[in-house]
């Protein structure tokens, strides 16, 4: 009986919805949100300074956004990521990739489309991401991030799956 309610409002949905659609529409079959960049980060020998069995890895960090001008510390307890970021190894790779979740534009107020976010280490040095989006119709994803000032990725490039890149860390 439980199903088909479900299965009643569902078409009760979908018939009200006919109604709604303009010959210029396009269909809406979902949405999609990413903010995140993958940073791999490693010292000049190539040592996973991500990984927890090294007892050198970077555990902690900070993110800030840039809002208004202004140095934001990023904390939100009801989130999964509540600083900001996550430390996780993909299945795929043999070493760990700091997701860090980048400020993103405020389409209302912003004119810029590429924002700014401080990623500070343990040691207390801080660096730069900036990270450009495309916002569409239920679709908004970062195109391109620079770390530092210089580009790090961008969708273009061929085999750019993930915003993922590499930063050498002495």
């Amino acid at each position: 009986m439980k199903n088909l309610s479900y299965y009643f409002i569902l078409l009760v949905f979908s018939i009200l919805n006919l109604g709604c659609k303009d010959s210029k529409d396009e269909a809406l079959l979902g949405m999609y949100f990413s903010n995140s960049v993958y940073i791999s980060i490693k010292d000049p020998k190539g040592t996973d300074l991500l990984d927890p069995s090294n007892p050198e890895s970077l555990t902690r960090f900070r993110v800030y956004y840039l809002i208004n001008g202004k140095r934001k510390l990023i904390y939100d307890p009801w989130m999964d990521a509540p600083y900001g970021y996550v430390i996780e190894k993909f299945a795929v790779n043999d070493h760990y990739h700091l997701q860090v979740f980048a400020n993103f534009p405020n389409i209302d107020n912003d004119k810029s489309l590429e924002c700014i976010t401080y990623l500070e280490f343990e040691d207390g040095s801080t660096d730069t991401i900036a990270a450009s989006y495309v916002i569409r119709k239920a679709y908004t994803a970062i195109n391109k991030a620079s770390y530092n000032g210089q580009l790090e990725w961008d969708e273009a490039k061929p085999n750019a799956d993930l915003s993922t890149f590499k930063v050498i860390k002495p």
